[in-house]
This record gives structure tokens, sequence and C-alpha cells, in this order.
């Protein structure tokens, strides 16, 4: 089996600058959807395709992905957008308890 990333457009936020929205959809899907996804997809899909320590990977995606408040105050994002990445991330990360 050979992995590679997934392209940008996979994981990045869909924005509307002028209405504010931080889009909850991207391409990438799993298990046919493409919101809301909870930690037993992601780990069935893991055992599909014989990931192993699919639960590690997740924890470890997990807390970085929980670290981005702290990481984007190096940068000058535009907080009313870091507000909303934040709670998305929250919202989604929650699927995975």
């Amino acid at each position: 089996m050979e992995w590679w990333l997934s392209p940008a457009y996979d994981v990045t936020f869909t924005v509307n600058f002028k209405n504010r929205f931080i889009g909850d959809r991207h391409i990438m899907t799993i298990e046919e959807c493409n919101r809301a996804i909870t930690r037993k997809q992601f780990l069935r899909l893991g055992e599909e395709n014989d990931v192993r320590n699919a639960e590690l990977i997740i924890n470890e995606i997990e807390e970085t992905v929980l670290s981005f408040a702290d990481k984007v105050k190096t940068v000058k994002m535009d907080r009313c957008f870091t507000e909303l990445i934040t709670q998305f991330i929250k919202t989604q990360t929650d699927l995975l308890k």
C-alpha cells in the first residue's frame, strides 16, 4: 500500500469573506460523508486499509488541530476567522470523543 498526502483543498476551510462564513464541507469524504465524521468511521477506514496505530494517529491529529488557536497567534489572522475556525475545529473534534 502506498500513502500520499491529500491535496490542500481537501483539508482547508471554505470561506465566504463577504459573510464571514466558514464552510463545513470539504472535498474529501469518508464513508460517503464529508462532514460530522466520527471516530468510529475513521477507525473503520483505518482497519479497512491496514493502517497500523490508527487510534494513535487520530489522537495525534486531534491534538494538533486543537492547538490551532495557539499556533495562529504567530500570524496576523483576522480575529473573527480565528474564532470561527477554532469553534469549527472544536465541533469536529467533539465527534471523536
